[in-house]
């Protein structure tokens, strides 16, 4: 803890007299001094909440400054509805349609969601790693740690320009909602990481009699067999801690009338 806190000690000295990009800029790259890291991004969410647009990245040579992403199907994504996320290894495995990811062969990552002073959530810091992390307890000790002051400071800048606007072109990765496994013949689903189902495809809502609203309103406890449930809950909170990048369980499934479906 100690040395985190030296960390957050000098990082905030070398902010003390810098706002605006020049501010980020800074941020991310003593961020990436103190961890190690191979990338660390700044972004903000635009107003609908679907995208997210870089305002600082490490290193410079990226040149990602000021791109858009689609919010969908990235790490980012589960930051922003839990607060914070990590990963020790084989993310890109588990989130495929993360354009950044894959250019930049990352396999580590830690991100946390920064906040303006009424606690919304306007932006988030990611930390990269192209090498496998067995540890990320000093690393999201210091996200959290700075995560208030980037947050603030985020907010403010955004007082002086408004929030980034959604791309009016399509990116250059389409919404994964909208590409071919919307149209698959076996049901695919998407989970946040408490189990609340977010998203599924009409090949589940046909197979268990429920439209895709009702479904929302639903976590995976609830349309599992209990039995298999039970069996999956060590599986989830591996994923959860980022010590598994997926895993395979044949399971059964409540249908809405009641009976139970074969997976």
């Amino acid at each position: 803890m100690r040395r985190a806190l030296e960390s957050v000690y000098q990082i905030i000295s070398s902010l003390s007299h810098l706002s605006g990009k020049g501010y980020f800029d800074t941020f991310v790259s003593e961020i990436a001094k103190a961890v190690g890291a191979d990338l660390v991004l700044i972004s903000g969410q635009d107003q609908t909440g679907l995208f997210f647009t870089v305002h600082a990245a490490h290193p410079a040579s990226l040149d990602i400054g000021s791109y858009s992403f689609p919010l969908a199907g990235t790490p980012g994504e589960i930051v922003m509805q839990q607060g914070e996320a990590w990963f020790n290894d084989r993310i890109r495995q588990l989130f495929p349609h993360a354009a950044v990811l894959e250019r930049c062969q990352v396999k580590g990552y830690a991100g946390v969601a920064l906040k303006d002073a009424q606690g919304e959530t306007v932006g988030l810091c990611s930390v990269m790693f192209k090498r496998a992390m067995p540890s990320m307890d000093k690393i999201m000790g210091l996200l959290r740690l700075l995560a208030p002051l980037a947050g603030r400071e985020l907010a403010l800048m955004y007082q002086q320009q408004p929030r980034p606007q959604t791309p009016l072109t399509q990116p250059e990765h389409p919404h994964f909602l909208d590409t071919m496994m919307s149209h698959a013949p076996v049901g695919i689903g998407k989970l946040d990481l408490e189990g609340k189902i977010i998203w599924v495809n009409p090949a589940i809502e046909k197979m268990l009699g429920y439209n895709q609203h009702e479904l929302q309103q639903r976590t995976a406890a609830e349309i599992n067999h209990p039995e298999d449930w039970l069996v999956s809950i060590p599986y989830y909170e591996e994923l959860r801690r980022g010590d598994r990048p997926a895993f395979t369980q044949e399971k059964r499934y409540l249908h809405r009338d009641g009976s139970v479906l074969c997976g």
